[in-house]
C-alpha cells in the first residue's frame, strides 16, 4: 500500500475517535447545558443537570419592560420548554 494512503486513513480514523463521543452521552442521563455572552462567545457557566430536573430562566423583555420566566425540565440531551409566565402589565402577578 501506498504511505499516503494510511496516513489518509490514520487522520480519518483519528478524526472519526474525536467526534465520536461528542454524539454520544457519556455522562448518562445528564444534559449538558452551555450559556455563553453573545457578542463575545464568553463561556459564563456550563453545568450539567439530570434528567427530570428543572431550569429556570428569567428575563426582562427589553420591548415591553415586563419580567417572563420559562421552566424547562431536561429530557434526553435537550431542553423541553414546559410553562412560561408572563408579568401582568396591570398588577397582578409579579415575578421575583
Amino acid at each position: 500500500m501506498r504511505p499516503g494512503f494510511l496516513v489518509l486513513a490514520a487522520v480519518l480514523i483519528l478524526l472519526l475517535v474525536l467526534w465520536l463521543p461528542s454524539r454520544v452521552n457519556v455522562v448518562g442521563n445528564h444534559t449538558r447545558i452551555e450559556l455563553s455572552d453573545a457578542e463575545t462567545g464568553r463561556k459564563i457557566a456550563a453545568p450539567s443537570v439530570r434528567d427530570g430536573e428543572e431550569v429556570v430562566l428569567s428575563w426582562k423583555n427589553s420591548l415591553f419592560g415586563l419580567m417572563v420566566r420559562e421552566v424547562f425540565v431536561a429530557r434526553d440531551g435537550r431542553l423541553d420548554l414546559t410553562e412560561v409566565t408572563f408579568e401582568d402589565p396591570q398588577g397582578g402577578r409579579r415575578l421575583p
